[in-house]
């Protein structure tokens, strides 16, 4: 029922409205009168109704400033003026302030009827298009962070456009684009929960030193890594300093809730989105160095960095084999290992010197494949082979050979390793179907379960397993439907229900298209035998 309110100093007219409302039957129900325009605003707010009729000219208050002090505290409500002065002036000023009808009294019952069922229609729609609006924030608000993500992608990839920028920033409503970089590495695997907690603490973190965290990007690139982009009005100088301070803070957070060490990499900073990415490289380079060379649990700004290799270090440390071993530039690599065993044998300093050079050089290759995931034991194993070299060949060309023999075994380590990782997963989500394929199952739901994201899980799904995810999911249901195809007790909806198909017509369909004959005639050919 739809609520009205009769709003008129004449005892006749609100009774005849109610006559009406009796004799027509209509859906409305009647839920208070007023006999002035103050009483009317008060049972307004009281009863908030629908619907409200009401008259220009009454005692205390006039209709119309009744009706604008009605709206303005519930401005869904649909006004109906009835009155007997047609002036011009009156009926223009209802329309003003937002009256859906102006009618001259009298009014005929089959007018008032139709009326009314205009006005429900009115409701109706009103109703529906805040639902219907409603649920469209919703939704908008449910893509939001994948939208987020997406952007943070593109912009340390440097793939985005001025269009995509202006778009994208509108729609999350972002005040200016981020221009710093960081990068954050913590020395064990993050499960989504944890990882999910280490961005709320960085959130809070960027919240209570007042950044404006509508322009803040961040989310993890990896099994050990979190990437975040953010922006600051303030000079590069003043900017550095308070970052640096802003991510020690946020380390000793992190460090208090894992068990490895944190290191942090901060990015210069810049103005222009297309610049985003080189920050982030930089980042990167930052918190590499930080983690390979300076043994981890750092906070580095690639400033840092700069000063440290305009100093004098040893030489390996100014090549960039670190970078492509991480990248699986391979091919690189060797080449940046040739040229750096050459300069240390072409230096003038003495062979024991060289020696501990080459060594430094082996340590950080190990240090890298461990970061990959080679197992410990392994490069123990390597480099335990290596010093037994090291300590007893007196011909450093014979060792400079073996060193360039280690970069394919690193090659083939990191090569297993990845594919070892990339097994594990995928029999882990293989086993979490088979457990849950009877249920209403998502891609996302089995990415979750694996802690990896939809796009990547599916990719490396259908790589590792030969078959797309809806593939394994689909074979898994049909293949359970076969055996209970053979209890004649059970229905073929009830089997589609068990083995988790939406409807029966849609098991059928797929039965069908795998297997070339119907459930039914499948079931009576088993029968048969």
């Amino acid at each position: 029922m739809y609520k009205l309110l009769i709003a008129d100093d004449e005892p006749l007219e609100r009774k005849a409205i109610q006559h009406i409302i009796d004799e027509k039957q209509l859906p409305i129900l009647l839920v208070g009168v007023a006999e002035n325009g103050i009483e009317a605003v008060e049972l307004s707010k009281k009863l908030q109704p629908e619907i409200v009729i009401i008259d220009i000219k009454m005692p205390g208050m006039d209709g119309l400033t009744a009706m604008r002090k009605i709206l303005e505290n519930n401005p869904e409500t649909i006004i109906v003026i009835f009155s007997a002065y047609d002036k011009f002036e009156y009926a223009q000023k209802g329309i003003e302030l937002g009256a859906y009808q102006y009618l001259l009294k009298p009014v005929s019952s089959d007018r008032v009827a139709k009326l009314i069922y205009d006005v429900i229609r009115e409701v109706d729609a009103r109703r529906l298009s805040k639902v219907n609006s409603r649920e469209a924030e919703e939704r908008i608000e449910k893509i939001k962070p994948y939208i987020k993500l997406s952007l943070l992608y593109k912009l340390i990839s440097g793939t985005l456009d001025h269009e995509d920028i202006e778009n994208q920033e509108l729609f999350l409503n972002m005040k200016i684009l981020p221009g710093v970089a960081i990068v954050i590495g913590i020395d064990c695997d993050l499960e989504s929960a944890t990882s999910d907690l280490i961005k709320e603490i960085m959130m809070e973190c960027l919240q209570k030193n007042s950044y404006d965290t509508t322009s803040v990007l961040v989310d993890s690139i990896g099994r050990r890594k979190i990437a975040i982009l953010i922006t600051s009005s303030e000079t590069n100088s003043r900017n550095k300093n308070r970052i640096g301070g802003l991510m020690a803070e946020i380390q000793h957070c992190i460090s208090a809730m894992v068990p490895g060490t944190v290191t942090i990499g901060i990015g210069g900073q810049y103005t222009s989105f297309q610049e985003i990415r080189k920050s982030y490289l930089e980042a990167r380079k930052a918190f590499k160095y930080g983690y390979i060379i300076l043994g981890g649990n750092q906070v580095i700004h690639v400033d840092e960095i700069n000063k440290e290799e305009d100093s004098e270090y040893p030489v390996f440390m100014k090549d960039s084999i670190t970078k492509h071993i991480l990248n699986g530039e391979w091919q690189f690599a060797n080449q940046d290992v040739k040229t750096v065993l050459k300069q240390i044998m072409q230096s003038d300093e003495k062979n024991i010197i060289k020696r501990v050079r080459i060594m430094e050089l082996v340590v950080v290759m190990s240090r890298v494949a461990i970061e990959e995931g080679v197992e410990h034991k392994d490069i123990l194993c390597l480099n335990a082979d290596f010093y037994q070299k090291l300590t007893s060949n007196n011909h450093l060309e014979d060792l400079v050979e073996y060193v360039m023999g280690l970069i394919e075994v690193y090659r083939n380590l990191v090569a297993e390793a990845n594919k070892s990782y990339a097994s594990k997963i995928i029999k882990k989500s293989q086993r979490y179907i088979d457990d849950h394929y009877a249920s209403y199952l998502s891609l996302k739901e089995v990415a979750d379960a694996v802690n990896l994201s939809q796009h990547y899980f599916s990719r490396l799904f259908k790589t590792e397993s030969k078959c797309s995810f809806s593939e394994y999911l689909t074979e898994k249901r049909l293949s359970a439907a076969k055996k209970l195809l053979v209890d004649p007790s059970l229905t073929v909806n009830r089997i589609s229900e068990e083995v988790g198909f939406s409807t029966a017509s849609y098991f059928s369909r797929i039965f069908k298209k795998h297997e070339n004959l119907s459930p039914t005639e499948y079931r009576k050919r088993l029968l048969k035998k």
